[in-house]
């Protein structure tokens, strides 16, 4: 879920940054998992400019810290705040990503192609790890939050591609993306082995990527999605 609003006030300081406190002005059921903002004067023929750096998201309002960059000097004038904040249950955010399981319990027999409609309809898009530290980040989301039942793993489709010929992991938008920590064994250099998936298992020791066939139904699958906020 995202939202978005203004928040007016006025303001004054002999410095030329302060800490703010910017307002929601709605309810919210939980303290959003991320929030984008921007400062300007309200009467725009001044000629104050504001960087803004979000410090602390609440349920009802954010810190952050305005400072004035068109000069170091303070301000006496009414600001407005826009700002757009995300709620994700269940999420990790991962530089200008929010990555989730929207169906934590989820575990059907999904193609490769059946993921990722599924991510389509929950308003994402199947994840592309970019790095190690991004693949760290997913394996551990995933395996403190899937709830696996009396299965003790969970398999997942990821958005990525993989060449066995060229031996090449390329995310959707054309980018080489994370080729390491793979299942034993794999890849597999079988030519029609060009999708990916993660594997976690819950007693920390079994986890990799595996490449296989994007028309292959596995037991027990599921999406991990992704958003880019901005």
């Amino acid at each position: 879920m995202s939202n978005t609003g203004s928040y007016s006030f006025s303001s004054y300081s002999t410095k030329a940054s302060r800490r703010v406190n910017v307002r929601f002005m709605m309810c919210l059921s939980s303290v959003p998992n991320h929030v984008i903002a921007t400062a300007r004067a309200t009467d725009p023929s001044l000629p104050h400019k504001f960087n803004l750096t979000v410090l602390e998201v609440k349920i009802g309002d954010f810190v952050a810290e305005l400072e004035r960059n068109d000069q170091h000097t303070g301000w006496d004038t009414m600001i407005v705040v826009d700002w757009k904040l995300y709620i994700t249950e269940n999420a990790v955010l991962f530089r200008n990503k929010i990555i989730w399981i929207p169906d934590l319990a989820q575990r059907n027999n999904l193609t490769y192609d059946e993921a990722s409609e599924y991510c389509a309809e929950n308003g994402g898009t199947l994840v592309d790890i970019e790095d190690k530290e991004m693949y760290d980040v997913v394996y551990h989301y995933i395996r403190n939050n899937f709830k696996s039942g009396t299965i003790s793993y969970a398999w997942i489709w990821l958005g990525s591609s993989y060449n066995p010929q060229t031996m090449e992991v390329t995310q959707r938008n054309g980018e080489p993306g994370y080729n390491g920590t793979w299942w034993s064994g794999f890849p597999a250099n079988n030519v029609d082995y060009n999708r990916l998936i993660i594997v976690v298992y819950s007693n920390n020791v079994h986890h990799g990527l595996r490449n296989f066939p994007g028309t292959i139904r596995f037991v027990k699958m599921s999406s991990l999605c992704s958003k880019y906020i901005s």
